[in-house]
């Protein structure tokens, strides 16, 4: 009896620990899956992360061969050059006097030389500040240029028709060289506008011109005397083969334009339907196509090639393919607006 009250303490004891004994072994059970279950989450968060860094990878790589594919197809021009080209002065108006020479390749014809006045205007968007240089631009163009030509002398003269023995006109390509290109024949004003573009879309368009030209000379047919009137309007884009730190005193460019003629005047009135058919073989007053262009420029000298093509057949003189040069000067004096 004393044995066993003796032992009792014991007993109790051995009996409260052993739930705390029976459940380490349930604990350690317990941390075992845990630790598992949390390598296993490391592992997949570690994969994800290097999916998503996979991801991110090739999206930065294909944004990086788009901004290539983009800087292939898209020149811009720097603003050292267009601060370069501007000069002192990025608004300049020159009052010029204007000289040109158009003969057409072609067999038998005569050189007309042209003689006018007129006004040059280049205007770049630079601003020149106290401390600093701004360059910006307007609608895309870093750089305007007009042009504006009145010719008030020529050697070019009235356009007279020469007939054979059956009345036939014989020389109706000389009547339809002046209505593809007015500018040889007699009296003519010339305009002419160009929008340099501060960014080069897909590598090729420079920029966009627009050419007007206007002139008067009289058809004598037989005994009649008929005022006659051309004009041509040629606009489109244009490609600039000089790189633009040159271009203050050099140009070469390359251009591609709609084309269209129109005949005016008393010579397009119904009456002279008839008329006008017997010189041009055909009643019509406007022609239209397009035209490819070579300009080249060396300070003050001009020369141009053109090669229109109309789609309006069987016109002596206009018709299909025709080589056209243009050879000019152009000088005269500044003014300055701060004078």
């Amino acid at each position: 009896m004393q044995i066993l009250l003796k032992t009792l303490p014991f007993l109790i004891i051995v009996i409260l620990l052993n739930p705390l004994a029976a459940q380490v072994p349930i604990l350690d059970k317990v941390e075992k899956p845990t630790t598992i279950d949390g390598k296993q989450e490391n592992k997949k968060i570690s994969k994800n992360n290097k999916k998503k860094e996979k991801k991110r990878r090739k999206k930065e790589s294909d944004e990086e061969i788009q901004s290539r594919k983009e800087l292939s197809n898209l020149a811009t021009v720097s603003s050292k050059s267009i601060v370069e080209m501007a000069g002192e002065d990025p608004f300049k108006i020159k009052f010029v006097g204007n000289g040109n020479i158009q003969p057409t390749i072609e067999k038998n014809l005569d050189v007309s030389a042209n003689a006018g006045l007129g006004v040059v205007m280049d205007k770049y968007y630079v601003e020149y500040c106290e401390n600093d240089t701004i360059v910006a631009d307007w609608m895309g163009f870093y750089r305007i240029n007009f042009e504006s030509v009145i010719n008030v002398a020529t050697t070019a003269e009235d356009l007279v028709a020469i007939t054979d023995d059956q009345s036939n006109i014989i020389n109706q390509s000389v009547f339809g060289r002046s209505i593809l290109n007015p500018i040889s024949s007699g009296q003519s004003v010339i305009i002419k506008l160009k929008g340099y573009r501060t960014k080069v879309c897909a590598g090729l368009i420079s920029g966009y011109h627009i050419n007007l030209i206007g002139s008067n000379r009289d058809w004598i047919i037989n005994t009649d005397t008929i005022n006659a009137s051309s004009g041509s309007l040629r606009f489109g884009i244009f490609h600039e083969l000089v790189p633009s730190y040159y271009r203050r005193n050099f140009s070469v460019q390359l251009s591609l334009s709609y084309a269209l003629n129109v005949l005016s005047n008393d010579i397009a009135l119904e009456s002279y339907d008839d008329l006008r058919e017997k010189v041009l073989n055909k009643k019509n007053t406007n022609f239209h196509g397009i035209e490819f262009g070579l300009a080249f420029e060396l300070k003050n000298i001009r020369a141009e090639f053109s090669l229109p093509i109309m789609l309006t057949s069987s016109v002596p003189g206009i018709s299909g393919a025709r080589i056209i040069n243009n050879i000019g000067f152009v000088g005269g004096f500044a003014i300055k607006l701060n004078d």
